[in-house]
């Protein structure tokens, strides 16, 4: 089964709320939604984090958080390579304010759209490292900062702290985190449910279940270039591909079904039930036999062929990467109000919202957590950590 189907479906699913029902309302893709980007990206540190990183402790903080930090060129063949930079590159790149015009790439002069998406990469990845490591910092300022403000807080007779008693002066300053830029965006439409859920469907928890329409984001740079390979190659292109896309998405539905039959869990109370009936319909009412139509690896595009669809972890600094955002191994006591349980899963959930590139959902920045962060000496899960934030 494709990993890349399944961040899919968890955008999905998340997005709509993240409930075992949520699964039952996936449908075949009709429409997808991009345009070329226009927009400007920012990056305007508070002159405090400049002041910051000149004094012992940010050069310290500095030292232990950045790591590894690389540019990329573009090889002649649309190729990115990346390249460390130097101490002072880093440092300049931090400090200075810089804007991101996307509109850039897709003017680029090139012979085929893979060039300026090339081009593209090499310029918000590098903004994204840095904006990582600022929004890091920014975490840890507002961290000390609700500290301070509960140290400074009155208590009343029962012992409760009233925060809102606080002089307006002696208000910490929280600073604000800057968005991470996007990168390989692609937004989808679902198609219209084929028929409404029935009371004769055996699904009591869906009697009143309503068909909700939306667009739903993901991010994923195969797909991203494929879809540009082919919308660029042919007035059909955008429709090939969402044709393979859905292809990809049924067999992954079929991967679950299989799970179920043999487990003997197949039947309307399966949450894949409704997904596998409206994607079979689609495929009849569009006259597609799934077994005969090529998927994005077997595509007659050579390019799209070519492209990495054995992905899974790409990013071969993805270790250092996660060892920066989550601040390395640290053990958090329990003693501390501030790092329970329910807290680390807000962190873990700060930090897959900072960085979109690495997680497709809340869960797996919670997985992820769970290798640099014990709690009182002793390992956390996921699992702790997703009922302690939803409690």
């Amino acid at each position: 089964m494709s990993d890349r189907a399944q961040r899919i479906v968890q955008s999905i699913v998340e997005t709509l709320g993240d409930q075992p029902d949520d699964y039952r309302r996936l449908r075949p893709i009709q429409k997808v939604v991009w345009s070329p980007p226009t927009a400007k990206w920012v990056y305007d540190p508070d002159p405090d984090f400049i002041k910051y990183l000149d004094t012992p402790e940010g050069k310290d903080f500095f030292r232990k958080n950045v790591g590894y930090m690389h540019t990329y060129i573009v090889d002649a063949n649309g190729k990115t390579i990346p390249i460390e930079i130097d101490r002072e590159q880093k440092l300049s790149a931090l400090t200075k304010k810089y804007e991101l015009d996307y509109s850039d790439f897709s003017t680029l002069p090139s012979i085929h759209a893979p060039h300026w998406v090339s081009h593209m990469k090499v310029g918000v990845e590098g903004s994204r490292q840095i904006v990582n490591f600022y929004n890091q910092w920014v975490r840890d300022r507002n961290y000390e900062s609700g500290h301070h403000l509960v140290a400074k807080a009155p208590v009343d007779k029962g012992g409760k702290i009233t925060v809102g008693e606080v002089a307006w002066a002696d208000m910490p300053k929280h600073y604000e985190r800057i968005y991470v830029p996007p990168l390989w965006d692609l937004e989808i439409q679902l198609i219209p449910r084929t028929r409404p859920i029935e009371k004769s469907d055996n699904l009591d928890s869906l009697t009143n279940f309503t068909d909700i329409m939306g667009v739903y984001g993901f991010e994923d740079e195969a797909l991203f270039r494929a879809y540009i390979i082919l919308k660029d190659a042919s007035s059909n292109g955008e429709a090939d591909f969402i044709k393979m896309l859905n292809l990809m998405l049924y067999d992954y539905i079929q991967g679950m079904r299989k799970i179920a039959e043999e487990s003997g869990a197949w039947n309307k109370e399966n949450m894949y039930w409704l997904p596998n009936m409206e994607f079979v319909q689609y495929f009849q009412k569009n006259n597609i036999d799934p077994k005969k139509e090529d998927r994005f690896e077997e595509a007659a595009n050579y390019a799209v062929k070519g492209l990495d669809w054995v992905q899974e972890d790409l990013d071969e600094y993805t270790e250092k990467s996660m060892r920066r955002i989550f601040g390395g191994h640290q053990d958090f006591t329990k003693d501390d109000e501030d790092n329970s349980l329910r807290d680390l899963g807000l962190k873990a959930q700060d930090i897959k919202d900072d960085n979109k590139y690495y997680f497709d959902s809340y869960r797996d920045a919670y997985k992820e957590a769970c290798n640099w962060w014990t709690l009182k000496g002793k390992p956390i899960t996921w699992k702790q950590l997703e009922k302690a934030v939803h409690k």
